[in-house]
């Protein structure tokens, strides 16, 4: 008898821990944190969210001139935990002790070569593969390069084996991930502070048929299709939500 598609994983996520972080600005790296962040080349809009969550960070990777960024906030790069993929004009710009990283490959892009420079560094250093990665600036540039991050969230979950870490990208006011084919816990603890009750469903790789719970309108069964139909501006109402999905989906929530 072949396997169900909804068997496939059971997945729990917790996007709290990022938000938690930019509550505590002033806290120093702790080493029980289990992410890396990944930065991009693009503004900052909240400083104080951007700095929290670098500081909790194991490592720090810069993909190409997200290394001026880290430099217009101060931050000091740390010898064997920092990282930057960069062009040889950014080499002059890194302190001495940070890893540079070329790479030539004109058919990825510089999110795509530093995700992998990221990864190799977690087989290497951690005998514990699930870290997740953090990519810092997501969907705030050009819109050609926020569609290439979604793009890249579905790359990346169809590459991942079960050991290894997640992917989120965050901006100013949201967190966003890739939802598993089969049924997901989030954990949206709503009445910390931590995020907003709006949210976000939403297939961009073809229809998906889902079940929900825990949110203002929930879906029974019911068949999402980008040009058809989506769940956006949905309302959690409980601190742990569930979606039961066919196929993966974007999902994105907002920080208070």
């Amino acid at each position: 008898m072949s396997q169900s598609p909804l068997s496939e994983r059971d997945k729990a996520w917790s996007p709290a821990q990022f938000a938690r972080n930019a509550h505590t600005e002033n806290q120093t790296a702790s080493s029980e944190s289990n992410y890396s962040v990944l930065i991009l080349n693009v503004p900052i809009q909240d400083r104080s969210h951007f700095l929290s969550i670098c500081r909790h960070a194991r490592l720090r990777a810069c993909a190409d001139g997200g290394a001026n960024r880290v430099r217009e906030l101060g931050l000091t790069v740390e010898e064997e935990k920092d990282c930057v993929s960069a062009n040889s004009s950014m080499k002059r710009e890194c302190d001495a002790g940070t890893a540079i990283f070329e790479d030539h490959d004109q058919n990825s892009t510089d999110l795509m070569k530093t995700l992998k420079v990221l990864k190799d560094h977690h087989t290497r250093l951690y005998a514990n593969n699930n870290v997740d990665i953090v990519v810092l600036g997501g969907l705030e540039g050009r819109a050609d390069q926020a569609l290439s991050q979604l793009h890249q969230l579905y790359l990346t979950s169809n590459a991942s084996h079960a050991d290894e870490g997640d992917v989120y990208l965050i901006t100013s006011t949201s967190i966003i991930f890739l939802l598993q084919r089969g049924f997901n816990r989030i954990h949206t603890p709503v009445g910390e502070g931590l995020f907003t009750e709006n949210i976000g469903i939403v297939p961009l790789a073809g229809p998906a048929t889902l079940t929900t719970c825990g949110f203002e309108w929930n879906l029974a069964d019911d068949e999402l299709q980008f040009g058809r139909f989506i769940s956006t501006s949905n309302h959690i109402r409980q601190d742990l939500v569930t979606v039961k999905t066919s196929e993966p989906l974007i999902f994105t929530i907002e920080l208070a």
